[in-house]
């Protein structure tokens, strides 16, 4: 077997490894994880109709913030759209109040901290995913860089969250979550900001890598304390809902930056040059920065008006240790 051949093998098997990892262990949970059986609790009927309002709201809210800089921001085909999210989203809350076992009650969105929580996850998973996005373009369509090599390009990312994570419960149990939060968000503003320096020959480790690295350890500290935040108080029969609203904040987070992100990259860049399409990346990666900062400027202002710490020894709430442990990192 010659040498290119042994390569392509052995990049293919580490490509598809984590799925195949997946699977087995897949067959495994079916295999050894035990049924429950549960005579305690009747099947709760499925949502139907606030499943199919709240998710087609949702997916035309993207779809109109995609093809808006080519249909036209002021034209009847957007505004009509916008309008039809709205229509939608009422209808979600009129079927939730009158469901006898609702998709989400809506007395969980009643709470502000958990709806700054879900706001924040949204804003900082879909903030991190656009700017990535940005990055992907910058190093391989501007810069040629390989597709290997653009990927080796956000080890910092992963890689440094590592290490922060472990120590989580004891920085919120010292400083607080509010602040561990703030800290971590501090940290996404300024990773940023300072990615708006890219240029058409700047180097990794003066540009890029500082930025990966401040992204890695901001999610060490803000992905799990957001995830704290959002289900911190909720009654225990209702933690999964509450999980589950926040991974699907997260998640359309992700589709509602990155189509924002797009379509102002599209509006202002300028094919024609490198410094035209440099000026389109920079530009869209204002949609994140602004994004960040009106997250961190709320939560600072909540870590503001809390009272003042007594002397006593700190304590963190039990969903900490769950979650820090199991919570996985989304970065990179």
């Amino acid at each position: 077997m010659s040498g290119g051949l042994l390569s392509e093998v052995t990049w293919r098997l580490v490509f598809f490894m984590p799925s195949i990892v997946a699977l087995v262990t897949l067959v495994a949970a079916v295999r050894l994880i035990p049924r429950e059986h549960s005579r305690d609790q009747a099947r709760q009927p499925l949502d139907t109709p606030g499943a199919v309002s709240v998710t087609a709201a949702a997916l035309l809210l993207v779809f109109t913030l995609t093809q808006a800089p080519s249909a036209g921001w002021a034209t009847p085909r957007t505004i009509g759209s916008l309008a039809g999210v709205a229509v939608l989203l009422a209808a979600f809350v009129a079927i939730e109040r009158h469901q006898a076992s609702p998709l989400i009650r809506l007395g969980l969105l009643g709470h502000w901290p958990r709806v700054r929580a879900n706001l924040g996850a949204m804003v900082f998973v879909g903030g991190w995913a656009a700017t990535q996005f940005i990055a992907t373009l910058y190093m391989q369509e501007l810069r040629h860089w390989p597709a290997l090599e653009t990927a080796a390009a956000f080890w910092p990312c992963g890689v440094l969250g590592l290490f922060v994570a472990p120590r989580l419960t004891a920085l919120i149990g010292r400083f607080g979550l509010l602040r561990v939060l703030s800290a971590g968000l501090a940290l996404s503003v300024a990773a940023y900001v300072l990615f708006l320096r890219i240029g058409l020959t700047s180097g990794y480790w003066p540009v890029l890598f500082p930025t990966f690295a401040l992204i890695g350890v901001a999610f060490g500290l803000s992905f799990p304390a957001l995830n704290i935040a959002a289900t911190d108080g909720v009654r225990p029969e209702e933690q999964g809902v509450a999980s589950g609203l926040f991974q699907t904040s997260a998640q359309f987070g992700t589709a509602l930056l990155l189509a924002v992100t797009t379509a102002v990259t599209q509006a202002t860049v300028h094919p024609g040059t490198a410094e035209g399409v440099l000026r389109g990346y920079r530009a869209g990666l204002i949609v994140p920065l602004v994004a960040s900062a009106a997250i961190l400027t709320l939560t600072l202002v909540a870590a503001a008006g809390r009272r003042p710490r007594s002397h006593a020894p700190a304590t963190v709430p039990p969903v900490v240790e769950d979650d820090v442990a199991s919570e996985p990192q989304p970065c990179g």
